[in-house]
């Protein structure tokens, strides 16, 4: 998938549809201008944003796929076998295991959930460490994308659907 990534990724510098180096993109009609910035902005932004979004949903359909894959059979395993990860970790009593989980009542999880929101690394919040865009770039972006009514992003379409939001962005 990385390789594949990286070959889609460039196919959108090679098309002139991204150019983060090029002062002269396509999308910049008015160079030297604050209209110029603006747009250079929202172009690496949108870049980052829609990248970032198709990774992680390829991460997510990677790791969905490999844990529902049922593993050989075999018998000197001391695990079980035979079976996915996902039925073992669901259904541990099915497979001769016993779930050692800590159930955690609402209280708990309202803990965890209020350290999770204190935790910072140098001065970052550690929810915003893995954002590769602004809070307000990003509910911005995600409601354009909805406009678009997609079905699916893919590693086809991204540029496509680049090209299509930055419009709706500029608004």
């Amino acid at each position: 998938m990385g390789d594949n990534a990286v070959l889609h990724f460039q196919r959108g510098e090679e098309e002139g549809i991204y150019n983060p180096t090029n002062d002269e993109h396509q999308w910049v009609f008015i160079p030297t201008s604050i209209i110029w910035a603006i747009l250079h902005v929202c172009i690496s932004e949108l870049c980052r944003w829609l990248w970032s979004r198709l990774l992680q949903q390829e991460l997510d359909d990677y790791v969905e796929f490999h844990n529902a894959r049922k593993t050989r059979k075999d018998g000197k395993k001391a695990g079980p076998s035979g079976v996915s990860r996902k039925d073992v970790l669901l259904m541990p009593e099915a497979h001769n295991l016993k779930n050692c989980l800590l159930p955690l009542t609402e209280e708990q999880l309202a803990v965890v959930r209020e350290i999770m929101e204190e935790l910072e690394y140098e001065g970052v919040k550690c929810k915003d460490l893995m954002a590769f865009t602004s809070a307000e770039f990003a509910a911005c972006a995600e409601a354009a994308y909805l406009s678009l009514g997609l079905q699916r992003l893919t590693f086809e379409n991204v540029w496509h659907v680049f090209q299509d939001m930055l419009p709706l962005l500029q608004v």
